[in-house]
C-alpha cells in the first residue's frame, strides 16, 4: 500500500472509531485537546482481524475499516482504536511496531 493510501485508510479508521465512541468520550477528547495519534503496523489482514476481536472483547471503542480495491476485492485495511487511555490501547497494540 502506498503512503498516500495508508494515510487515507488511517483517517477512515480514526473517523469511524471517533464517530462510534460514546458522546462523553468524544466531548472529553475535543475539550482536553487532541491526544497522541499513533499508526502501527500489523503483519497481515488475519492479524488485523484478530486485534479487532481482542479490542471488542476488551470493550474498547474500535472499528475495522473494510476497503474495496479497483477490482472489487474487499479487505480489512485499518483497525481504528480510541479515543482511549494509553494503557487501554496497549491491551491490543503492545506487540505492534510503528508503521514505517
Amino acid at each position: 500500500m502506498s503512503g498516500g493510501k495508508a494515510a487515507a485508510q488511517a483517517i477512515h479508521g480514526a473517523l469511524d472509531t471517533f464517530r462510534q465512541s460514546p458522546p462523553r468520550i468524544r466531548e472529553s477528547y475535543l475539550i482536553d485537546g487532541h491526544g497522541p495519534v499513533v499508526v502501527l503496523s500489523a503483519p497481515d489482514e488475519a492479524a488485523l482481524r484478530a486485534l479487532y476481536a481482542r479490542a471488542l472483547a476488551e470493550d474498547l471503542p474500535c472499528s475495522l475499516f473494510i476497503d474495496e480495491n479497483c477490482r472489487g476485492v474487499r479487505s480489512a485495511t485499518v483497525l481504528g482504536l480510541g479515543p482511549l487511555m494509553r494503557d487501554d490501547a496497549r491491551l491490543v497494540t503492545e506487540e505492534l511496531p510503528l508503521m514505517k
